[in-house]
């Protein structure tokens, strides 16, 4: 009888570990339609960088095993402005938005979570103290126009409607 429970429970455990695996893989590959070859200058494992006529660098990061959770970037080749865009399960969607901002001088870096039209979101928590966040906040403001225009050629480039 107690053999009977054994293999009940190696089985489930089996058939969890395989479904895991194929809902994994299934979400890795909506990645797929984001990744354009002619344009691939560097890839690795799990990542794409992709150049452009433009000032934009494109960088695809799939999921890496056992995360669900990849990204897609449009960044400025002087890396003051990077824009981040979390797709939903199975690229269905946006889950989330993100913006890194460089200083002038490069010595400070900050992440805010952003709503659709690149405003601060307040409900996000980056680990800033209030020096910093106003400090982030101001300075996502100088720089809204660029990191609007970053994500609207995002949104056109990997075919994200909002």
């Amino acid at each position: 009888m107690k053999k009977k429970y054994i293999y009940i429970g190696i089985g489930l455990m089996i058939t969890l570990m395989v479904g895991y695996l194929v809902i994994w893989g299934i979400n890795v590959r909506s990645y797929a339609p984001y990744i354009r070859e002619e344009d691939v200058v560097y890839s690795s494992a799990n990542g794409y960088l992709m150049e452009t006529e433009g000032n934009i660098l494109y960088y695809v990061k799939k999921p890496s095993f056992p995360s669900f959770v990849g990204n897609l970037v449009g960044q400025t080749r002087d890396d003051q402005i990077s824009v981040f865009i979390w797709p939903s399960l199975f690229g269905n969607g946006v889950d989330e938005r993100g913006v890194f901002l460089k200083t002038e001088d490069g010595t400070e870096v900050f992440l805010l979570y952003v709503t659709a039209t690149m405003e601060y979101d307040p409900q996000k928590s980056t680990g800033l103290d209030e020096v910093q966040e106003a400090q982030a906040k101001e300075l996502l403001q100088e720089r809204r126009a660029e990191v609007l225009q970053i994500y609207s050629a995002m949104c056109q480039r990997f075919a994200i409607s909002e």
